[in-house]
């Protein structure tokens, strides 16, 4: 628009306009398509025209609610993190980590989800920011020392009371105020004058007051594996043909050739290295905290046939496939990986 009326433009935006953003195959914006959606949300902004210049800036009314609405994530975290996947080429555990920490423990969903979408719109994938627990622990493995950091390499836990203050405020915050999202405790068993028995699961409140136990025990533990991502269309279903898969290298044989016999066409294949963080506060004998983030690092472009990923990749999975078929073993009654 300000191209068109041959003006200079600087725009403020709020963080909801990356909803109208699309691309194509090229990854090249459609801007009649964001404009349209721009108009839409026009309320959200003040545009103004002087002496050949377009200034666009948050309304000031949505400004002053903020506090209670955020429009705009803070940039300069938001800088570095983006400003790190471009070096990286994919949102590692340490760079969301680092982001996550500096928007303290309720960060506004909605913005991190538009941050997730940019992303995106470039072809990596930001779930790592969006999912809760996912950033229970990133901000928990970022606040990690370097001397507690050697300690868990060589498999040490921590007592809860040698925590920082930062870390033990962190898993109070999960515990007493996210806790029937997190809290994971057997459930207790009682009789009730009918002759059913019915489960009763106590809250956080009920079992850890007045504090966490000084000795409930901390730990974190990683992994790693070699990821296959595959895009497929199921015949039978056409309500929703369209179908992803993430199944592991070390076995996904067997839930190939159950695809294949049952007439799915297996359309596109990616290799990812995949690194998972799970972080664990054990309250006591029956009742736990556990959170976990994963990060996959694309290792191949996408392609259409086994047989052109990576010639050891492709091996593997031939030989895998191969113990499935028939007559050699029954096929699996059920499919793992579907996402």
């Amino acid at each position: 628009y300000a191209q068109h009326k041959d003006e200079q433009l600087v725009a403020v935006l709020t963080d909801s306009v990356i909803t109208g953003v699309q691309t194509n195959s090229e990854r090249v914006a459609d801007q009649n398509r964001f404009m349209r959606f721009f108009w839409q949300i026009r309320r959200e902004h003040q545009v103004e025209e002087s002496s050949g210049w377009m200034t666009i800036g948050i309304d000031s009314v949505f400004e002053a609610e903020g506090s209670r609405f955020p429009r705009r994530m803070p940039r300069k975290p938001l800088g570095n993190l983006l400003r790190q996947v471009r070096k990286d080429g994919y949102v590692s555990i340490e760079s969301a980590g680092s982001f996550l920490s500096q928007l303290g423990v309720n960060p506004n969903l909605f913005s991190l989800s538009s941050v997730a979408n940019s992303l995106g719109l470039q072809g990596i994938s930001g779930e790592i920011l969006t999912d809760q627990r996912s950033q229970s622990a990133l901000r928990l493995v970022s606040s990690l020392s370097p001397l507690q950091r050697v300690a868990i390499k060589n498999g040490n836990v921590f007592e809860f009371a040698s925590l920082s203050e930062e870390q033990r405020a962190i898993l109070r915050y999960e515990l007493y105020i996210k806790a029937t999202i997190v809290l994971q405790a057997k459930g207790e068993d009682s009789v009730q004058s009918d002759g059913e028995i019915a489960f009763h699961f106590p809250e956080s409140t009920e079992l850890f007051l007045p504090d966490i136990n000084p000795k409930a025990k901390f730990s974190v533990s990683s992994s790693e594996s070699t990821m296959i991502h595959i895009g497929a269309h199921d015949w039978n279903d056409s309500s929703r043909p369209e179908r992803n898969y993430r199944l592991d290298l070390a076995d996904c044989g067997e839930s190939l050739v159950a695809l294949e016999s049952r007439g799915t066409t297996l359309r596109s294949f990616r290799v990812v290295n995949s690194r998972s963080v799970t972080v664990r506060l054990q309250l006591d004998d029956n009742s736990h905290l556990e959170f976990a983030a994963t990060e996959e690092q694309r290792k191949t472009p996408v392609v259409d046939s086994i047989d052109k990923l990576p010639p050891e990749i492709a091996k593997r999975i031939r030989e895998d496939m191969e113990k499935f078929k028939p007559p050699h073993k029954p096929l699996a009654s059920k499919i793992g990986g579907q996402f």
